[in-house]
C-alpha cells in the first residue's frame, strides 16, 4: 500500500481497486481447457457453442442475468472473446 492509499484508509475514505479476473488453462490429452471468471454454487450453466458430446464446447456461467464465468474445451477464439468482455465488466472491489 502506498502513502496515498494509506492516507485515504486512515481518513475513512473508500478506496477501490480492480481484482484481476481469475483465469486458468490446461492441456489434457490433446484438449485445451480454459476457464475465466468467478463461479458460485447456484450459477446457471449454459452450453453456448458446440456440444459436450463432441468434446468441444463453450459454456457460460450466469447469475442474475449476467455472465460471471466461461469454460471452454477446444474453443480458444470464442473463449477469448467472452473473457475480454468479462474483464471489461469486472467491477471494482473495496479495499480492506
Amino acid at each position: 500500500m502506498d502513502a496515498g492509499h494509506a492516507a485515504d484508509v486512515l481518513a475513512g475514505r473508500t478506496v477501490e481497486h480492480v481484482r484481476p479476473l481469475p483465469y486458468f488453462w490446461s492441456d489434457q490429452y490433446g484438449a485445451r481447457i480454459q476457464f475465466a471468471g468467478r463461479r458460485r454454487e447456484g450459477d446457471t450453466v449454459r452450453v453456448a457453442e458446440g456440444s459436450t458430446d463432441e468434446g468441444s464446447f463453450l459454456a457460460l456461467y450466469e447469475r442474475d442475468g449476467s455472465t460471471t464465468g466461461v469454460l471452454a474445451v477446444d474453443r480458444p477464439r470464442p473463449f477469448l472473446r467472452v473473457r475480454r468482455e468479462l474483464t471489461r465488466t469486472t467491477r471494482p472491489a473495496p479495499a480492506l
